[in-house]
Formats: C-alpha cells, structure tokens, sequence
C-alpha cells in the first residue's frame, strides 16, 4: 500500500455460517486484489470479523470497492431507481429542497399516496411553517389530480378529541365513549388549516403576523376563527363537531404559542359555535335584498298591448315632438310599456327601453302611469292639508321620544303646507313605527352578525339629507359599494331646499317635499319594487292612509301598531 494511497476502513458484520463459506469469501478477496494490474489512487481498506473476532486486513480500490457491494451487500453509491419518482415529484411541486427528509423518513411517492396531513405536519416540524403549508396544500391538490384526496383519518370511533392526553406524533385524543356524536363520518373530507389559509388573504396576513411576532393576540384569535367559520359557510360545506375540534389542534401545531384552550369554549369549542351561528342566521334570515315585489301583487292586473305601440315607442325616441303630441303618444302606448315594465326582472331593462323617466319632467311620466294603473287611487298631495292635524295630535300622543314630541310642539298649526313642517311629522312617524324587521350585515371584518334595524336605518332608507351636493354623491357612493339594488330614495339638499328622487342612479329633481314622497310612493307601485325593509312599515301606512285605504298584498301580514295606529286615525 503507497503512502499517497487514500485509504477507508470499514468494518463489515458477518452472521454465521460455516468455517468453510468464510475462507471462501476471503480466498475470493484475495483473488481480487491478486488480479489488480494498474495502481489505483482510491482504495478502501475493509475489516472481515470471523466468529472468533480475528481481523483480515485487505485494501480495495473505488471499482474493486462497488464490485465488492454487490457480492457481500457493501453499501455503494449507486443511485436507487425508486429515489427518481419522488424527486421528479418534488421538482414539479417546486420543493425539490425535501427531499432528504423526505426520502430519511422513508416516504417515496406510494407514501405519498397514502400519508395524512397529521403525518406531513410531523415530519416536516424542523421545518418553516410557510415550508409545512405549501408542502401540504400542494400534496392535497396533487392527491385529488390522482384521485386520491386528503381525508380525516381517525382512530376507532372510540376516540376523539381532549386537551388532557396526547400522542407524540400528533395530539389525537383519547375520548369518552359517551360521545359518540363526535365519531366522523368514514369518509369525510377534510379541509386543512392551510388550505384555508392560503386561500385568503387574511389567512395570509395572519400567517405574516405571527411570523413577525411569534404570538397572537385576541383579535388576531378571533380573526381566524371567524375566517374559518365563514370559509365553511361561503363555500356551503358542512363542519362537523370532530373536524372543528381536528382544526383547533392543527392551529396549536401551526402556530406552537397557541393553546388549545383559546379555541375551546364548553364541550364544543368557538369554531364550531362561530360556524353554527353563521348557518342559522343564513338560513333563518338572509341579508335584505331588494327585489321585485312577489307575484301574487303583480298578477293584480292584466295589459292589453297596444298593435302599434312599437311605432309609438320609436316615435317617442325619434322624433322632435311637442309636450302635447309626446303626450299623446306616451298615452297611446300605455298598455304595452305596463306590460313591459310588469314582465321585467329588473330595473335596468325597464330605463333601457323607457329612458323618458329619467328625463328632466319624468316626474310627470310616473304620475301619468300610476293614474292608469290605479285610476280611483287618492294621494297625500290632495289629502293632507285635512289630515296633518290628526296625524300630528296621535303622534305627539303616542311617541315616548319626548325630544320628538317637544319637536312637534314647536312645529305650531299655521305652516302645515312648507317643508320643514312637513318633514318633521314624516320624520316622527319613523319614531312610532320603528322598525322590527332584521338583517343580518358583515361587518369590517368580513363577520356576519345578525342585527334588527334602527329608526336611524329607517329614516336613512326614506330621505337623506346633505348640506352640499357633494355630500349627496358620497352616500350615493356608499350605497353602491354595497353592492345592493338602491331603491328609489329622496334625497334633500338642505342647502338649497332642493329635493330629488334616486332613481336607477339618476336625481329626478321635484318641487317640494310633499311631491317628493308622492313620487318615491308611485315608483314603488309602477316598477313594482318592494319597499326598503328598514322603513317598510313607514310606506305601508303612506299607502293605506294616503293612497290605497285598503291592503293591495293580501298575503302580508299587516304590523299590529300600523293596525291600531289606522284604525285611531279614522275614527
């Protein structure tokens, strides 16, 4: 052996077997060595122990050393044909940094086929957390390309979830046998933390949060709980009691500074709470939504549609006409554009085809069709100079407001017919006929929370008032960017004693307050809208006390203070 010779030793373990197999093995070694013919610069010196723990000595060559492996199992540093699979594998999924952990933990690409997220999570604990997300959220969608999702994979249905006892790979529970309501479904899917986490901006952030600081505080805690409650409820999957509770531990691994007990709120825990809530109120009661009013109303009336209306409609758009000719017209075809706007499913196509309602005199217009449609129909315009006064003494009498009340004191008996008077007795009715109606909203944070209406949202939902034009065009904004139908809506610039209708996004400008309400009133009736919920009991009594006297929607059950509110003012 030369000096600048490099030279390994390893000891090989031998199991027994007969003097004779040795000496044979060893006769062959030497017969190896013996044929070497040209010096090699890498050698490996290999130790053979006998029974008798006698050493044997021999020095092999890099080549001599591989061919070695293969006769007495000598590890070489061929490269497995199983090792290809799992590496292409990680490469697609861009963590190809894995892999050895992977591959010292023994998982290959049929592991992969069958591993739990439990299992990923423990394998991969000396890692980061975003490295553990991605890792898992990738595997899952990979694991349903192939037809194989991610599922719960629990213990026998004796077995569940508890914050006293828990294994060291995971912290899967002993349970009581007294709950066997908490025993998943076989094969019932399961939605990771990651997965819900990645999904969502907020999970996101809140993953950035915790990085930065390594704890969460209270409102972080209920930030995630309402985001995982809401991502179950948006997307109209079930969460059962097991998987709240399977979610809670995963949270207390993700996020190691985390107790189970934050999350834990009685027997049930507060996601699972959080998720409950948000069902019922969805099912019990939908947010608002302002929608067409309901068939048994629109089938009141029946339209005979003019044979040239359409000759009359391009006439009404095309030609330079006087107000008595357009008026002709607009009465010629006044069948077929009530049939039209009754067989409309929304606003739009209504203006689209009829834009003169959004024209300067369209006040005019609604006037003009609600008198056909409802030719014997009275209004607050003709009635009221004889029925402020009643109005006014039952309020002042009824109201427990005393600042209302004081209000209506001051308002005298001489002004009945300006504005302010006006509004102010309008205005009060709100405080009478407050609304009990209830909606369920989202707050800033994304959370549902289920709320009745305040006379505030009743008042804000009949007239808005705003000193400045511009200020009028920030709550019409406000209005848009809740992403609800507007409904007609008075506006009043205080500023100028100006009043206007919000209708399908255009200020139809009117003449006075009382106007104003007669017109918000026909819109409701002659596009057939329902009333805003929040102030819905307020233009129930404007109909039946002003306009209708007699209930026009027999299904709707009348609100028992309107009732006795009617029947005092006509006696």
């Amino acid at each position: 052996m030369g000096d600048t010779e490099a030279q390994d030793y390893v000891q090989l373990g031998e199991g027994s077997g007969s003097q004779n197999n040795r000496e044979a093995e060893e006769l062959e070694i030497q017969n190896i060595i013996s044929n070497e013919t040209e010096p090699q610069t890498n050698t490996t010196s290999i130790e053979l122990l006998n029974d008798s723990q006698d050493v044997h000595l021999f020095t092999l060559s890099g080549q001599e050393c591989l061919e070695l492996s293969s006769l007495i199992n000598l590890p070489g540093p061929t490269k497995h044909p199983e090792d290809i699979p799992l590496r292409n594998l990680l490469k697609s999924l861009n963590q190809e940094h894995l892999y050895d952990v992977l591959n010292d933990a023994g998982i290959d690409v049929e592991i992969l086929k069958i591993i739990k997220w439990y299992h990923i999570q423990a394998v991969l604990k000396n890692f980061m957390i975003s490295d553990q997300i991605v890792f898992e959220r990738n595997i899952e969608q990979w694991r349903k390309d192939i037809g194989a999702p991610l599922v719960i994979s629990f213990p026998v249905s004796d077995y569940a979830f508890s914050p006293t006892h828990s294994s060291s790979m995971w912290s899967i529970h002993s349970l009581s046998p007294s709950s066997p309501s908490q025993s998943p479904e076989p094969n019932e899917s399961y939605i990771s933390l990651s997965t819900i986490l990645e999904e969502k901006n907020k999970g996101k952030q809140l993953m950035e949060f915790y990085k930065r600081n390594n704890c969460f505080q209270q409102q972080q805690r209920d930030l995630l709980i309402n985001l995982i409650a809401t991502y179950f409820d948006e997307n109209n999957i079930h969460l059962s009691l097991c998987s709240s509770q399977k979610l809670e531990e995963e949270i207390t691994h993700m996020f190691p500074s985390e107790k189970t007990e934050f999350y834990r709120m009685g027997k049930r825990g507060k996601i699972y709470f959080k998720y409950f809530n948000l069902r019922r109120h969805s099912r019990k009661l939908k947010p608002a939504k302002r929608k067409l009013i309901s068939p048994q109303k629109k089938t009141n009336k029946s339209f005979h549609p003019e044979t040239d209306a359409e000759t009359c409609l391009n006439s009404l758009k095309y030609d330079n006409l006087s107000v008595e000719e357009f008026d002709s017209l607009w009465a010629s075809c006044s069948q077929f554009r009530l049939n039209d706007i009754f067989n409309s499913t929304k606003q739009t196509e209504i203006f689209e085809k009829w834009p003169f309602y959004k024209k300067p005199n369209g006040y005019r217009l609604i006037d003009k069709d609600f008198q056909t449609l409802y030719p014997t129909s009275t209004s607050i315009l003709s009635l009221w100079q004889d029925h402020w006064k009643t109005l006014k003494n039952f309020l002042m009498e009824n109201i427990k407001d005393k600042k209302v009340t004081e209000s209506l004191k001051d308002l005298g008996d001489t002004n009945f017919g300006e504005d302010d008077f006006v509004l102010e007795i309008l205005k009060s009715i709100h405080f009478y006929l407050f609304p009990t109606a209830a909606v369920s909203r989202k707050s800033n944070t994304g959370a549902k929370s289920r709320s009745k209406f305040t006379i505030k949202d009743s008042l804000m939902a009949f007239i808005f008032e705003g000193e400045t034009t511009q200020v009028l065009e920030d709550h019409i904004t406000f209005l848009k960017s809740r992403g609800e139908t507007i409904q007609p809506l008075i506006l009043a610039l205080r500023e100028k004693n100006e009043y206007f209708i919000l209708l399908d996004d255009y200020k139809l400008k009117t003449t006075n307050v009382l106007r104003a309400v007669d017109i918000c009133f026909k819109c409701f009736f002659l596009f057939n809208l329902k009333y805003p919920p929040a102030c819905e009991n307020f233009w129930d009594f404007i109909e039946l006390y002003f306009y209708m006297k007699t209930n026009t929607n027999k299904t709707k059950k009348m609100n028992p203070k309107l009732s006795t509110m009617l029947h005092t003012l006509s006696t």
